[in-house]
């Protein structure tokens, strides 16, 4: 019953999970648009994969150190550990060693649909930046690598 749901919390009907209804098919379009790019890509001294939307995750190593990219609402993030990631893919205690993260498109979701092309974009300037850096400007946003 939908009077035991918590506040805020919208009850699944039969329209939304209509596989040829309005929600199911702007899920599709929109998965078919953001999936533009591979999910897998590496360069010289690193590698990752990138997967899902709402939120846009991606992780892999870079130079010996592991890294972790999150694109979800309007903003975007890329954090860089030296701790191994849990085995369930969970971020290790404490604080990044790296970070840099940024605003993204003009609605207030745009982030979560985030195409592969772009987030690649936003790693790969993220790893150039923080190669720069020598990785040593813990914790601070560092903006926009691009």
């Amino acid at each position: 019953m939908s009077d035991d749901l918590p506040p805020g919390v919208i009850p699944l009907t039969d329209e939304m999970l209509d596989p040829k209804g309005p929600l199911v098919t702007a899920i599709r379009e929109n998965s078919a648009k953001a999936k533009d790019a591979p999910t897998m890509r590496e360069g010289p001294g690193w590698a990752g994969m990138i997967e899902g939307f709402c939120p846009v995750q991606g992780f892999g190593n870079v130079d010996g150190l592991n890294w972790y990219f999150r694109a979800r609402h309007d903003a975007w993030s890329f954090e860089v550990w030296r701790e191994p990631f849990g085995i369930d893919g969970a971020l290790p205690d404490g604080d990044p060693i790296w970070s840099a993260d940024g605003e993204y498109g003009d609605g207030e979701h745009d982030a979560s649909w985030m195409p592969f092309s772009v987030a690649w974009q936003y790693i790969e300037a993220s790893i150039a930046t923080g190669r720069e850096t020598g990785w040593s400007m813990p914790n601070e946003s560092n903006g926009d690598p691009k």
